[in-house]
């Protein structure tokens, strides 16, 4: 009984802590490294990622890098915000560097997946 509480106690830390690992990530947008989800959170950086990596199969920047492809692929089929104003939400410094990015994981560039999907 004694190793079974052990067992849950982690179990339901480990839920907890990756739920507010995701809630930093969506309230950043993505703009958030790990060291600063690690203070904000009061552990360590390496606890993050093994959570990370055993829960979700990623690392912290691979998952970091979905929500934002998520979160992009949204805002191109929910608004008529153009790809300029989506970049600037998710944290790029210019409309390029978040095409590269988006065409590199998805295979198009965002206009052409607008256009594809609405």
């Amino acid at each position: 009984p004694i190793i079974q509480n052990r067992l849950d106690f982690l179990e339901n830390h480990t839920t907890s802590l990756l739920e507010a690992i995701e809630g930093l990530i969506a309230e950043s947008n993505g703009n958030l490294s790990l060291t600063e989800c690690a203070e904000q959170l009061g552990v360590h950086q390496t606890y993050i990622w093994k959570i990370l990596k055993l829960e979700r199969g990623r690392s912290f920047s691979g998952y970091v890098e979905e929500y934002k492809i998520n979160e992009a692929k949204r805002l191109l089929l929910e608004s008529k915000l153009t790809v300029a104003e989506i970049a600037g939400r998710l944290n790029y410094t210019n409309a390029q560097n978040f095409i590269r990015f988006f065409s590199k994981s998805t295979g198009v560039t965002p206009g052409k997946f607008r256009k594809r999907y609405t």
